[in-house]
């Protein structure tokens, strides 16, 4: 009867490993690997952090200036936003583990990906040093 009884559970375990669905996240094997897939590299400081309403959502950003631009397209002293994962409304609030949250005055050096005109993400949650 024990045998019967772990003959199904394989069984039903094999029936149901073919729906399963996962995500697996790799990160950068290196630093180089991520500069190559990013739009832009930059060493930047923080001016002041901001909220900004988008319709009933409240988004958080960090405004930058470019100390020295390693990759992409933001020159020197040019001033840019970084959006955080991290995304209020009026009913939810998501809260990512590892989002950054940059000190003002601090510089930091950044991998980031553009998702609107002025307006970056990091390409990595906690990559920022």
């Amino acid at each position: 009867m024990r045998i019967k009884n772990l003959l199904f559970l394989f069984a039903l375990l094999l029936m149901s490993s073919s729906q399963l669905l996962a995500t697996t996240i790799s990160p950068f094997p290196n630093l180089g690997e991520m500069a190559k897939a990013s739009d832009a590299v930059v060493l930047a400081k923080a001016m002041r952090n901001i909220t900004v309403q988008a319709g009933s959502m409240t988004r958080f950003q960090t405004i930058l200036v470019v100390e020295e631009n390693v990759k992409g397209s933001l020159n020197t002293a040019q001033q840019f936003a970084v959006q955080n994962y991290h995304l209020k409304t009026e009913d939810w609030e998501r809260i990512a583990s590892g989002d950054l949250e940059m000190e003002e005055g601090k510089s930091y050096l950044l991998f980031l990906q553009q998702i609107g005109n002025e307006l970056w993400q990091a390409q990595m949650l906690s990559y920022a040093a």
